[in-house]
């Protein structure tokens, strides 16, 4: 949640929308992209490339339509 915030991800999310974007977005990684969280728990980095950012920014995008699966 800290790297979508620094990042600019939730900008665009009004603040009363806030809580449900960072509940919603760790049950999406947790869901499609167990991989990248798992990385992230065992080397203590951010994965390297742009796989974390295509997901929040897929998961972003999809928020913001209300279209989040």
């Amino acid at each position: 949640m800290i790297f979508a915030g620094s990042e600019g991800y939730v900008d665009g999310v009004p603040v009363s929308e806030v809580q449900r974007y960072e509940s919603e977005v760790r049950a999406f990684f947790r869901a499609n992209h167990s991989d990248i969280l798992d990385g992230i728990r065992t080397s203590g980095k951010l994965p390297e490339g742009d796989k974390l950012e295509t997901a929040l920014r897929s998961f972003t995008d999809a928020f913001d339509t209300g279209k989040v699966d």
